[in-house]
């Protein structure tokens, strides 16, 4: 194995690391000076003349973030205090299981049903 490959990737990592925090910390600085203090779902637009002549166009949108408590969700149907029509707000994703899954035998026909694709690979170095 090649330890100059290693000794560069740690590098780019470390950078990689730095200008994510680095963008992060900008983004939300930025975000922040447009939303004055607002939150909620909505966009703010602004034309600015940055220093180097470059006229722009800056699009800041707020994020919530929602979520689902589904015993609550189950529990209120079941109840018939939701209607279809309210059903209709939710979509319900399957997800592997994959302690279960893995138990699976090879000849089990829960495979005909699942696709895998190759991923990304993971990399951890560590100093010892």
């Amino acid at each position: 194995m090649k330890t100059d490959k290693i000794s560069e990737w740690l590098v780019a990592q470390a950078r990689l690391r730095h200008y994510k925090k680095l963008e992060a910390d900008l983004r939300c600085e930025i975000c922040d000076d447009m939303f004055g203090g607002r939150t909620g779902r909505f966009s703010e637009k602004s034309e600015l003349d940055l220093e180097n002549g470059q006229h722009v166009m800056v699009k800041a949108t707020s994020v919530t973030n929602r979520s689902v408590d589904e015993e609550m969700l189950h529990q209120l149907y079941a109840d018939g205090f939701l209607t279809e029509a309210d059903n209709l707000c939710f979509v319900r994703k399957l997800a592997i299981v994959e302690k279960y899954l893995n138990k699976a035998p090879s000849t089990s026909n829960v495979w005909k049903a699942i696709t895998e694709k190759p991923g990304m690979p993971k990399l951890e170095v560590k100093q010892v």
